[in-house]
């Protein structure tokens, strides 16, 4: 599996789009998983707008970045079953406009162990009647190697409360 470095939500790594509320044949959604920047899918009005993307395996994210234009509030929900259903909210954040230019957001998690098969995506309110992605960038570890938490000092380790003086 990739380091956690790498995103691994695209279609060079395994990843799939597995659904979509909309398509456009001359901005397919299968562009948002390219790694292409200038390639994009293009939403065809009103919202809320989703998608869902499958990764290869499951993943602990640790980050999801959006590219987008013209998307004014982000929902992200993760599942971690086989197929894509049960999905558990993420992250909801309000993106700033950009005037034309690319926006580009990252998800605050609430954690750094959200375990994910698939991510769905909601663009849920835009700043004009159209938006468009431009790439969906996941980050994250390999559920077994989660880096662990150090147990908390104890006496016999020498980092307990101090023994008084006698």
């Amino acid at each position: 599996m990739p380091p956690a470095h790498e995103n691994r939500a695209l279609a060079s790594a395994g990843a799939r789009v597995a659904m979509t509320t909309s398509s456009d044949a001359r901005h397919p959604v299968e562009n948002i998983i390219d790694g292409n920047t200038k390639t994009f899918w293009m939403t065809t009005g009103l919202y809320p707008q989703e998608l869902v993307v499958s990764l290869p395996a499951p993943v602990a994210v640790t980050k999801i970045i959006l590219t987008s234009t013209k998307v004014a509030h982000w929902t992200a929900d993760v599942s971690a079953h086989e197929k894509p259903h049960h999905f558990e909210r993420l992250a909801t954040q309000d993106v700033e406009d950009s005037d034309q230019g690319l926006q580009i957001t990252t998800l605050s998690l609430p954690k750094a162990d959200n375990l994910a098969r698939h991510v769905r995506l909601s663009a849920t309110k835009g700043h004009g009647p159209f938006a468009s992605v431009h790439k969906v960038a996941v980050y994250g570890n390999e559920p077994g190697m989660m880096v662990p938490t150090p147990p908390p000092p104890t006496a016999a380790s020498g980092g307990g409360p101090p023994v008084p003086a006698v």
